[in-house]
């Protein structure tokens, strides 16, 4: 290497910081990397109350086909660390001819709880993403997310006048489009998140049937902003399919177009799931496709279709303050492949909306607050039968409270406060400390500090 880059690198390390929060290093003859990372430990406490009891024609179908529900006992206070999605990244980029750059990124959950801690959470379905689930290992029962680099958004791509093109494991562009309420910078992972609520199906806890994912081993393709307008498309293909044991095609798109100006940021946005059964993931064994456990075997080529279309807009009129609203339509359908000789689930849709704000005040304070809610929607069965598909007890609403107070532009102290109120039938799971019984109601608080860097 030239010794004249190599002093500009080195010099650059040590300069950096005081201009901006990442560590960067390198120049345009051997290229850019930038060290940056969001640490936001908390100590948090949940708890449960009110799960459904015993109870004739309160529960819905899709839930208990028999109509009724036994209690299960509410859950006592959790208390513990937790250290959400705090994060370690390395990104830079090189200049090409013909005006283009090679761009890149490796980005990790950085997770400093206990390994047993972190081990009782293991495969657990609100860990599912939309291609893996967290794989724990036999070594003193810590998760592989501790160890593996590349567990967040990490990609190798090109950009120039063309927009840019990336290959890797990315946040899906209806995600990233979408949910803009930022809470302080800690929502990634944390009770308060609105996609806890507003992108989940709330019959149960699979994660294979939310919309708020990343997707391994996808392209995307995003344009170039014109008039504060871009557009992006991303489509994540199923590796295994070819497979003759493999009768599924799992796969996903996800599209959108997004305006961001100084006052105002709108975005809309689609994503299909295809073969990823979030619907049979979730109902009760007997009306499931595929996933069943009770003797009679799955349908082996029966197949899904999962949407979601999401509206989300921000105002920033008033300086230092945002007004967030966000509504999404989801939809879940299966079709069985044989002869039915009993029901089966087929569709369920509803509809989820959410409001937030969050503003700056002198000395450094900030406060926030967010509401969701999800409806009951409807729902279908298919095969004979005379049971009816209903929805009872599926509506449900969450509300998150927060006060943070800048340290410095890079160190923050927040404090946080979540009620999530299930219907009788619903199960939203906003703790990552406890699993809700069907119909209990969550409340979490928690303190905290997040340092960036």
């Amino acid at each position: 290497m030239d010794r004249k880059a190599l002093a500009v690198a080195v010099g650059a390390l040590f300069v950096a910081p005081a201009v901006q929060a990442q560590i960067t290093f390198g120049n345009d003859e051997i290229g850019t990397m930038q060290i940056y990372g969001r640490l936001y430990p908390e100590l948090m406490t949940s708890k449960t109350s009110g799960s459904t009891g015993t109870c004739t024609g309160c529960v819905s179908t899709m839930a208990q086909t028999a109509g009724n529900n036994t209690a299960a006992a509410d859950q006592g206070t959790h208390f513990g660390l937790q250290t959400s999605n705090s994060r370690l990244g390395f990104r830079g980029e090189r200049k090409l001819p013909a005006r283009m750059k090679a761009i890149w990124q490796l980005e990790q959950t950085i997770n400093f709880e206990d390994p047993d801690d972190v081990a009782n959470n293991c495969n657990t379905p609100p860990s599912a993403t939309a291609g893996n689930t967290i794989d724990c290992t036999a070594n003193g029962g810590v998760s592989s997310t501790d160890v593996r680099f590349a567990t967040r958004n990490s990609f190798v791509g090109l950009s120039g006048g063309f927009g840019s093109v990336k290959l890797g494991n990315m946040d899906t562009v209806y995600k990233e489009y979408g949910d803009t309420l930022n809470m302080f910078g800690v929502k990634s992972g944390n009770f308060t998140s609105a996609s806890n609520m507003l992108s989940h199906i709330g019959i149960g806890t699979n994660g294979l049937a939310r919309f708020h994912e990343r997707a391994p081993n996808s392209i995307m393709y995003e344009t170039p902003q014109f008039a504060g307008i871009t557009a992006g498309a991303q489509y994540m293909p199923d590796e295994r399919h070819g497979d003759p044991a493999v009768t599924q095609n799992k796969r996903l798109w996800s599209y959108g177009i997004k305006y961001d100006t100084e006052r105002f940021y709108v975005s809309l946005a689609h994503e299909i799931h295809k073969d990823f059964f979030g619907l049979s993931r979730n109902v009760a064994n007997g009306l499931r496709n595929f996933f069943r456990n009770d003797g009679t075997g799955d349908d082996q080529h029966a197949s899904s279709k999962d949407t979601a279309t999401r509206l989300s807009g921000t105002l920033r009129i008033i300086p230092g303050h945002e007004f967030t609203v966000d509504i999404s339509k989801l939809k879940w359908t299966e079709a069985a492949s044989i002869p039915l000789t009993a029901q089966r689930i087929q569709e369920y849709k509803h509809t989820t909306w959410a409001l937030g704000w969050e503003g700056r005040f002198g000395g450094g304070w900030r406060g926030s607050a967010q509401y969701v809610k999800a409806g009951a929607g409807s729902c279908s069965f298919q095969g004979p039968g005379a049971l009816s598909c209903t929805t009872t007890g599926l509506n449900s609403y969450m509300i998150s409270l927060g006060a943070a107070l800048d340290l410095t532009r890079q160190t923050r102290l927040f404090a946080l406060a979540n009620w999530t109120k299930n219907g009788e039938s619903a199960r939203y799971d906003s703790s990552s400390l406890l699993s809700p019984a069907r119909g209990a109601d969550i409340t979490s608080y928690g303190i905290g500090i997040l340092y960036d860097f």
